[in-house]
């Protein structure tokens, strides 16, 4: 998250949109926010269950959704109906970044064959090459 800052900083604002885009957490949270507002521990539930794999700590979904809120791409509204609620939404600028996420999540669906089979060429290379090294 700090390397967003430094690359806005830097002059170099298309680093700052890669480390988003790269990021897993933010980009899951905005799909999921997608679907609905939510307050944060709904949308760490969610959040998780769409990541069957691991689950998202409450700091990091907290240092993730400072973060959206810092760049602009969600908004956190504090509401008191019964004690203090805090609901997160997508702003505008979030909905445009979710286009760019979804074209990015269908890209790499299209091209999981592809990456796979490259990594298999790749590696069989590399291991190739490690048995020149060592005969050789």
């Amino acid at each position: 998250m700090v390397g967003l800052k430094r690359s806005l900083e830097n002059g170099c604002p298309l680093r700052g949109t890669v480390d988003r885009l790269g990021d897993r957490w933010s980009v899951m949270v905005v799909v999921e926010l997608e679907k609905a507002p939510a307050r944060f521990n709904e949308l760490r539930r969610r959040v998780t269950l769409h990541c069957a794999a691991s689950s998202i700590s409450a700091r990091m979904l907290t240092v993730t959704l400072r973060a959206l809120e810092r760049d602009g791409l969600i908004t956190r509204t504090i509401r008191s109906r019964r004690g203090i609620q805090v609901e997160y939404d997508l702003t505008a600028l979030g909905w445009s970044f979710l286009e760019l996420a979804r074209a990015a999540m269908a890209w790499t669906d299209r091209s999981q064959a592809s990456i796979a089979a490259a990594r298999e060429r790749f590696d069989g290379d590399e291991r190739e090459w490690a048995g020149m090294r060592l005969t050789g």
